[in-house]
This record gives structure tokens, C-alpha cells and sequence, in this order.
């Protein structure tokens, strides 16, 4: 499918949302996304797992602790991380963690 198709299908009301998305300040896209984040993990507050615990891991981390989110664990798929803690938030391999966490907590992918 080319753009052309696509635009016809949708009507163009995906390029409308696409226009007032990109003509959007900075400041109000921030709170937007800040509100989503905020609504969509809420019912989580007490059970998120980080997937990943490199440099933007440890940024999302930091955020959520502004916020007093507490994850439980990072999982990262480098095994020299693995039983170590960063930022006093102990990292798993993906198995341990899907072991521990699979039906009690929300995975974010950082």
C-alpha cells in the first residue's frame, strides 16, 4: 500500500492527528505524554519490572522514583549484570524475571 492508498483509507484523519501533533509545543507535548504515562500505569504503581537496566533504564528509573514508583526489579539480557543491583534495584535475566514477575507485574521496555 503507497501513501496515496493509505491517505484515501483513512480519510485523512490520520494525517490531521499527524498535523496537530508535530505543530504542538514542547511543553504541551510533555504534559500529554506525562498524563498518558500516568493513567495508563497507575494500576501498576506497585508492580512494574524494567526491561533493561543500561543508561535510559536507570532514566526511566529516576523518573518513576519522582513520582514514588518503586519498580520491583530490572531484568537486562547482559549477563554480567545479572545478581547485581543498580541503583539499588537488583537486576535478573529475562528467564528469572518472566519466572518471578509473569502474572503479578507490568514489563516496560526502556
Amino acid at each position: 500500500m503507497d501513501i496515496s492508498q493509505w491517505r484515501a483509507e483513512k480519510g485523512g484523519s490520520a494525517e490531521i492527528e499527524l498535523d496537530k501533533l508535530l505543530s504542538e509545543d514542547v511543553v504541551s507535548a510533555k504534559n500529554r505524554e506525562n498524563s498518558s504515562f500516568d493513567q495508563l500505569s497507575k494500576p501498576f504503581y506497585k508492580s512494574l519490572v524494567l526491561f533493561g537496566a543500561g543508561h535510559l533504564g536507570r532514566k526511566v528509573l529516576a523518573g518513576l522514583r519522582k513520582k514514588n514508583i518503586q519498580p520491583l526489579a530490572f531484568v537486562d539480557n547482559d549477563s554480567t549484570k545479572w545478581s547485581q543491583s543498580i541503583d539499588r534495584l537488583q537486576v535478573l535475566s529475562p528467564q528469572e524475571g518472566a519466572k518471578r514477575f509473569r502474572n503479578t507485574a507490568a514489563f516496560i521496555v526502556t
